[in-house]
Parts: C-alpha cells; sequence; structure tokens
C-alpha cells in the first residue's frame, strides 16, 4: 500500500515522496487510518518498524492555525529519542511554512527552552523529567493541547515515570486524543493505559526477526572471545552490550588496547559528551560502542551490523529491545550472546530458545578500523549555515573531493562533518558564507 491510497493531502504525500517515503510500512497501514479518525490508540509495535511516522503525521495533521500555543505533545524517555523525533517531524512537515517543533530536554538551560516556549510554538517533544519542571514553573501553556502521544511506554514505567504521566495526561483538556506506543506490552501497562486513554484502539505489529541471525558462544573467557568474535567478523558497526557501567568501561579499555575503533557510551557522560560519541558512532567514524542498556532505547542508528551481548539482559524485553538496534528497515544483522556454562539457563529465559551456537573460532586478533573520522566546525544552524554550505566550503576552501564527504550533522553552534581517515587536516580555519570558522578532528 501506498501513502497515496491512505488518502492523505497531496502537499504531505508530496514531501513523504523526497525523502523516499513511498510504499507505508505494516504499522503505517494499520494504525494509521484509525489513528486519523482521532480514536485514541494503544499501538505495539518492534523497533525500525516506522511508528514515529504513524505519529509524525497524524500530529501534522492535527495542527491549526488558529493560536500560537503547543497544540501536540510527544513524551518520550531519553534525550535522544526526543532529538531525534523533532528531527523526524520537522523533515516530515517542511511542507508546513513557519512550523515550530520545540523539545524540552534535560542537560540544557531551562531559560532557554522558556523563551522557546513564549514564541509560537506548535509542537512540543519532552522528556518528562524535563517537561515536569516547566510545568511546576509554569513555564508551559498546555490548554490548547489536541493531541498526547508516549512513545516508548514500556519504557516509561521502567523509567518510574507513571504517576508523572498520568498527572501530564490529567492536566491537558478532556477532548484530547491520546496515542501509547510500546514495543513490548506487561500486565503493569494495563493501569497506565486505563488511566489516560478512553474508548481505545489496540493496534499490534508481530516482531519480525527474519533478517536478524542469532548466534551463541559458550565459553570460559569472555573477553578472549570477545576479541576473536570483533576479528573474525570485522563488521562495521558493532554494539557491544554489558549490564554495568564499570564493566562497558573496563572492556572500552581493553578493546582500546589492542588497537580497535572504539567507544564508551553509559549514563555518567556528560551531555554533550554523549552526543559526540553517539555522531562518531552514526557517521562511521567509530566501528564498536560499548554500552550499558541506555543504548538499547531512544537510539535510531542505521547500519548496525551486529550486536554483542557480551552480558547476558537481566529480562527478554530488555534483549528484545538490544537486539532490535540491529535490522533496522529490513537490512541484515547478526545478534550474537556470549555465555559461560552456568549461564545457560539464564541465556534460555531471556531468549526463550537456545539461539544456534556458533563453532570455535581460534582466530588472531585483527582490530577494526574506521573508514571515516569526524570534522568538527565551530559554527552551526545559529549562523545559518546549511549542508550545501559546508560541502561548497569544504571542496572550495580544502580542495576535498565530495566522494570523501560522509554525514553532516547541523547542530546549533557546532557542525560534524564524517570525512575519510586518510584525509589529512593542513588547515585551522575554513570559510563560509564570508565568515571564518575554525576546524579541529574529534578525539
Amino acid at each position: 500500500m501506498t501513502f497515496k491510497e491512505l488518502s492523505l493531502p497531496s502537499e504531505l504525500i508530496d514531501n513523504l515522496e523526497k525523502l523516499g517515503f513511498i510504499e507505508a510500512k505494516p504499522i503505517q497501514q494499520k494504525a494509521l487510518p484509525i489513528v486519523l479518525t482521532q480514536q485514541d490508540s494503544v499501538i505495539q509495535a518492534p523497533t525500525a518498524s516506522g511508528k514515529t511516522l504513524v505519529f509524525a503525521i497524524a500530529s501534522l495533521l492535527r495542527l491549526t492555525q488558529t493560536h500560537n500555543k503547543p497544540q501536540i505533545l510527544i513524551l518520550a524517555p531519553t534525550r535522544e529519542l526526543v532529538v531525534q523525533i523533532a528531527h523526524e517531524i520537522r523533515l516530515v512537515g517542511r511542507y508546513i511554512q513557519n512550523l515550530n517543533v520545540t523539545t524540552l530536554v534535560g542537560g540544557e538551560p531551562l531559560s532557554l527552552q522558556r523563551s522557546s516556549l513564549q514564541n509560537k510554538t506548535d509542537i512540543v517533544v519532552a522528556t518528562v523529567g524535563r517537561l515536569m519542571d516547566h510545568i511546576s514553573r509554569e513555564s508551559v501553556d498546555l490548554a490548547k493541547v489536541s493531541m498526547l502521544i508516549v512513545d516508548e511506554g514500556d519504557k516509561m514505567l521502567e523509567m518510574g515515570f507513571r504517576d508523572e504521566i498520568v498527572k501530564i495526561a490529567s492536566i491537558l483538556p478532556k477532548t484530547k486524543q491520546t496515542l501509547l506506543f510500546s514495543a513490548t506490552f506487561q500486565s503493569k501497562l494495563d493501569a497506565l493505559i486505563e488511566h489516560i486513554t478512553t474508548n481505545r484502539a489496540f493496534i499490534k505489529l508481530d516482531d519480525n526477526l527474519q533478517n536478524i541471525r542469532s548466534l551463541a558462544y559458550k565459553t570460559h573467557n569472555k573477553d578472549q572471545t570477545l576479541l576473536e568474535v570483533l576479528s573474525h567478523y570485522q563488521a562495521r558497526s558493532t554494539i557491544v552490550f554489558a549490564n554495568t557501567k564499570v564493566e562497558v568501561d573496563r572492556l572500552y579499555d581493553m578493546l582500546l588496547e589492542y588497537g580497535f575503533s572504539v567507544l564508551a557510551f553509559h549514563g555518567d557522560f556528560e551531555q554533550s559528551a554523549r552526543d559526540e560519541i553517539f555522531i562518531a558512532f552514526k557517521n562511521g567514524s567509530v566501528c564498536i560502542l560499548i554500552a550499558t542498556d541506555i543504548v538499547s532505547r531512544g537510539i535510531d542508528i542505521e547500519g548496525v551490523e551486529m550486536v554483542v551481548h557480551y552480558d547476558i539482559a537481566d529480562k527478554p524485553q530488555i534483549h528484545t529491545h538490544r537486539i532490535g538496534r540491529g535490522g533496522r528497515n529490513g537490512s541484515q544483522s547478526l545478534s550474537i550472546a556470549l555465555y559461560q556454562p552456568h549461564e545457560t539457563r539464564k541465556l534460555e529465559e531471556t531468549i526463550g530458545a537456545l539461539p544456534e551456537q556458533g563453532s570455535c573460532l581460534n582466530v588472531p586478533i585483527v582490530p577494526t578500523c574506521a573508514i571515516m573520522q569526524t570534522l568538527i566546525i565551530d559554527g552551526g544552524k545559529s549562523d545559518k549555515l546549511r549542508k550545501g554550505d559546508i560541502v561548497g566550503a569544504l571542496c572550495g576552501e580544502l580542495g576535498l573531493d565530495n566522494t570523501m564527504i560522509g554525514e553532516i550533522e547541523l547542530r546549533q553552534k557546532r557542525t560534524y562533518v564524517a570525512i575519510h581517515r586518510t584525509l589529512k587536516l593542513k588547515h585551522v580555519k575554513i570559510k563560509i558564507k564570508k565568515r571564518i570558522f575554525r576546524l579541529f578532528l574529534m578525539v
């Protein structure tokens, strides 16, 4: 089914086609006809199923131009997911003039967010904690919200936000439509659903993990087996999950010592560092990300070729979200669990059935190396820079071939550009749009 067959506005369809969205995914085919009737809906769909586009389209079609107050409120569990949701809505909604999407997340000054909210705001995408801060300070006006969207409801409950979500829903207009999305359903979600929705429709899309191959390696030495797995498969993009921050840091030090292209990612990092780690992994400047389960949710990265469970997840739902980092949009991915003999039962309980057993490797340690590196420009959206300006300056000023330039990530005050690792930075400044900006490589 195409989006044209869903009877969407022509301007929206034209923009979706420009973005490469022509065929609607199964969750979009099932959910949109119901959601667009303005009925409360509870939607269960696995990661990478296309659910964000469902509520992005629904949100944009509910907007009116009668006032400047927020009309759509979207709650997400992590800062990273808030940023990604806002980015996708801006892309899908770029056919709407003066569309304003405001993000409310921790790690940023409340005063700047308050200033944004005082201007015209159509859609607010927020983490629960930061939104509660604004509600307590009366710096956000939610009186005109016509749609509440709760993304990753199961993760919200794991984080202990049930009461806050119920409170937020209670202060919104009673006529609002509520959409709750979740990848897994547990009985404790029932109470939340009962509190925030009425006359609800239930929409379920079964997991489809056919493009993810699951393997398990029994070992008496996980460190050695991890090194051999990484050396044998030589994946360009791998996430290795450990259950604790201490273990993440230890594995990072070990892989770094062996010469692997690796970064660590967990909750102890400052937000600015987390952003740059995520950008470097996403744009191919690092091959391996060692992480806690903070990365199993709310992180959207295309092309993850392999997920390694150094530690077995504590719950089946967490394992499901981990492997969902790979195999996105139909791509092939490998999920590898490392386990010691005494962990056999835990592996079976977590995965549901003992996966295919990997054969003994016994391979030499050969580090994986990234083919890209990240160039940082100390200017961004606030300087009115665009991707075309960046590419033009890099090719014109520095003489780079545009085939050596990868992903470009524009932030407010910085721009991150993936360039081929063979290129040596010989300049520390660059002229873009008649202004001089500093250059340096991410380390």
